[in-house]
């Protein structure tokens, strides 16, 4: 009986540290999306003041635009494994 109590403890440790490390992984990955979603927005801005092409600046705002919207269909319809 021990055993198994022993089992389930050491089993009940590896998920609690695979949702720890999932945790950390999203937060990794929100933070990645937020800078690259600021950064294409900054680019945006000073290629629209420099007098770029306005075809580069839309392509440098539907970057984040459209990761918002992969984010908000993935949220809606989860990928099946």
């Amino acid at each position: 009986m021990r055993m198994a109590e022993k089992e389930q403890e050491h089993r009940h440790a590896i998920e609690h540290a695979a949702l720890e490390e999932e945790k950390t992984a999203i937060k990794r990955g929100q933070w990645l999306g937020s800078m690259l979603s600021f950064s294409c927005v900054g680019a945006s801005a000073y290629t629209a003041l420099t007098g770029a092409p306005w075809q580069v600046s839309v392509a440098l705002v539907s970057i984040p635009v459209m990761g918002v919207i992969r984010a908000l269909i993935e949220r809606r319809n989860p990928p099946q494994i």
